[in-house]
This record gives structure tokens, sequence and C-alpha cells, in this order.
């Protein structure tokens, strides 16, 4: 199996990096600026609740004319999913699976609208890590991955891609709905990502606060009733479970904090901005993603 993994920071670096090192696939790893040039002479290293590794990768700044990938893994920044399209100019080989491990319920629809229409699968990431230099990740806690198909062609495909991230050591699932999912995530990031990038504080900081563990229930709440328009059936239990599971990614600072911290463009477009789209195309108020939204990205501009 051919794989080419596009993006090498927290998510790419941790999911491309376990399939480097467990796996016999051929895998390849597109990147660009400090962290391409690192890995053009350094090792990957991974520092992880699982498991310490590094691996040498094969790294280019785009797809190798003569590389022919079987599944190509994008897990780039939402705000960079255009610029990754680019990237697979060359990729022409018709049966191309694209595996999209990004933020926001959106980058599906750009990837089909593309040229990958019927080859697009979705994952669905829940992972507390960053990348504290290029080439170098730190895996703070969870991990897991689930991955579902958007056609039922590609079901095999997925369960196959599910089997091999178990092997390498990464905790993963089939999801049969994964745009259902996709929503799920959206609520934790509305909530979450938003908040902590605002206030500056870490999850657990922000779980540990009543008057903010009521902000974010009505901000997944805002999610769950557009969802429901949209046609995802997401219900209080699933607020109730995504805060459950927050426990467990402890005293971390969101990539979303962490972007703005670095003065790096952040992903609020995607997270509370479509919040926000999803809600006026319904006539749904969205009064605290609105806020979150408007907040973050005056946030960008002082930046």
């Amino acid at each position: 199996m051919r794989v080419c993994v596009l993006g090498i920071g927290a998510v790419g670096g941790y999911y491309g990096g376990r399939l480097a090192y467990h796996s016999a696939w051929d895998v390849i790893f597109i990147a660009r600026g400090p962290a391409f040039s690192y890995l053009k002479n350094n090792p990957l290293e991974v520092k992880s609740v699982n498991g310490n590794f590094s691996v040498k990768v094969p790294v280019f700044e785009e797809v190798p004319p003569d590389f022919h990938p079987d599944i190509i893994i994008i897990c780039t920044k939402s705000y960079d999913t255009l610029q990754a399209i680019e990237t697979l100019k060359n990729s022409d080989t018709p049966c191309t699976r694209i595996l999209c491990i990004q933020n926001g319920i959106e980058n599906e629809k750009k990837l089909e609208d593309y040229k990958f229409k019927g080859w697009v699968l979705g994952g669905v990431a829940f992972i507390a890590s960053q990348a504290v230099e290029p080439g170098k990740i730190v895996h703070q806690s969870v991990g897991g991955l689930g991955i579902g198909a958007m056609d039922e062609h590609n079901k095999d495909f997925a369960k196959l891609l599910v089997d091999e991230f178990n092997r390498c050591k990464v905790e993963t699932r089939y999801l049969e709905n994964v745009l259902f999912h996709k929503w799920k995530k959206l609520m934790w990031n509305a909530a979450f990502n938003s908040l902590t990038t605002i206030t500056g504080k870490t999850v657990i900081q922000l779980l540990n606060n009543k008057k903010t563990l009521d902000i974010i229930r009505s901000t997944m709440e805002e999610v769950k009733i557009v969802a429901n328009k949209e046609g995802y059936d997401l219900c209080d239990k699933d607020i109730e479970d995504m805060i459950s599971a927050s426990y467990d990614v402890g005293d971390y600072k969101t990539s979303m904090l962490l972007d703005l911290e670095r003065k790096k463009p952040t992903e609020n477009d995607d997270i509370s901005g479509a919040v926000v789209r999803y809600g006026k195309k319904h006539n749904i108020s969205t009064p605290f993603n609105l806020a979150f939204y408007s907040i973050i990205s005056l946030l960008e501009q002082s930046a």
C-alpha cells in the first residue's frame, strides 16, 4: 500500500508517524517550510504517552510524479485545504482515496468538488498533541481515531485502514455515519477550541469552573440544534459524552489557542464560523458561537 501524508504537524506527525514506524506500507510525507527543511536531514521524533519513537521519513514538497498513492491522508489545517488540493495535482491515479483527518465539516465536500468525488473518506481525531518544534511531536493524552466511508464502495477500504492503524498502536474504529461524528467533533471544537483561545485557559481549567462549563454546554447545544436541521441527530447525551471524555484530555492547550499564541492563523472560520453560517441557513440563532467567532476574529487581527 502506498500512502501519502499531507501535513506533518500535531495530527499528521502522530498518525502518519505511527504508520511510518510500525507499518510495512510505503509511507511518504508532504511538508513545506521549516518542517520540510528539518525532516530532510533528521528523523521525525514523537514523544507519546503510548510510547516514544523516532523514524526517518521520506519527505517532499509535493507528491512526486512517479509516486502513485493508494491513499492520501490530509492532516493540514482546514484553512489550508485548498492549498493541499493544489499539492494533489500530480495525483491522477484513478482509484486514489483521500482520507480527510481535519477539523470542520466542509473539507470532504471541497475535496469531492475538486476531482475526488466517490473517493473521499472522513476521519475524526480525538487527540491531545502538538508540534513543539518542526519534526517534533508531543502526544499528551487520548489519541483515538475514527474512519468512515462517504460512499458504500469504499467501506472495505476504510475498514482496511482501521485495521492497519490498530496494528500501528492507534486505537481506531470504523464510523458508519462519519459526517455525524464530524458534527459531534464540531461540538467539542466550537466549545473548547474557542473558549480556550479567548480565555487562555486549558481544557481542564474550563471544566473545573461551573460558569465556563455552563458556557460549554450552551455552545454545544447550539451546534446540536444546527446539526439536527442538517439531518444529523445529535442529542443531549452526545453533549454529555463529549464533556465526560474531555476530562481525559486534561491540562491541554487546544490547537487554536496555540495558533493564536504563535501568531498563526486559526481555524475559527471552520469551527465557530461554520456553526454561524449553517445557523443562518436555517434561521437559527447561535449567539455563543457568533460571539466566539467575532471575538477570535478580533484577536487574530490584533495578534
